[in-house]
């Protein structure tokens, strides 16, 4: 959308340096300044095959840097949870009189650091409660390789209720058992992990909120 309609006509071993640097101040006036920084990276990984494979006798964008001809970006910190602020926040998902597995689901957050999705899709096999690990497999984990993660005594027994309430039914650890619809997972999406913190009535949130809402994945930070 942004390389093939200046470039796609051009002959690859007549593109020069210049028609790159215009390409990607183009895309930054656009206000697209990590897309301006992408373009140049994607568009030296084609020409660095290109030499490699006798379509060019030169890497043009290898030529240029990027902080050279682009304007520096300000980085913003992303919502996070002081280590102050943590006590009290779980006390308040302790007392947190909700759904039963977003509770549960949260403790185990806290006590793992796991991802959102990563806790979504946890299956009882992956849990080995004697040696007290649980081994999330590469096609789960965001990098493609597998994490362990250490179950502590108290992970192990939040773990225990969540299995009685879904009753052994289902595979995943976060199914639904609720008679009425269908069985899914009561934690479809972050947004459902999350609610807790997002609520304006929500005494976690009011706990924690600073100018910008905060999602599970930010005490990881």
């Amino acid at each position: 959308m942004n390389v093939y309609p200046a470039l796609g006509a051009r002959p690859i071993a007549e593109v020069e340096p210049m028609e790159l640097v215009q390409l990607a101040k183009g895309t930054e006036s656009r206000g697209a300044s990590d897309m301006a920084k992408r373009i140049l990276q994607i568009v030296g990984m084609v020409f660095r095959y290109a030499v490699a494979h006798g379509y060019s006798k030169r890497n043009p964008a290898a030529e240029i840097c990027p902080s050279d001809i682009l304007k520096p970006t300000r980085k913003t910190n992303m919502a996070r949870i002081d280590a102050k602020d943590l006590p009290a926040l779980l006390r308040a998902i302790e007392v947190y009189e909700g759904r039963q597995l977003t509770s549960l689901a949260m403790k185990l957050m806290a006590l793992t650091f796991v991802r959102t999705s990563e806790l979504i899709g946890a299956r009882w096999e992956e849990f080995d409660f004697e040696t007290k690990r649980w081994s999330i497999p590469a096609s789960r984990m965001k990098m493609k390789t597998p994490h362990i993660v250490p179950l502590s005594t108290r992970a192990g027994c939040i773990v225990s209720p969540v299995r009685i309430v879904d009753r052994g039914l289902q595979p995943t650890l976060t199914s639904s058992v609720s008679p009425k619809r269908p069985r899914r997972s009561p934690l479809a999406d972050s947004g459902r992990v999350s609610h807790l913190l997002c609520l304006d009535r929500s005494p976690i949130r009011k706990l924690v909120l600073r100018q910008q809402p905060v999602t599970p994945l930010d005490r990881r930070r």
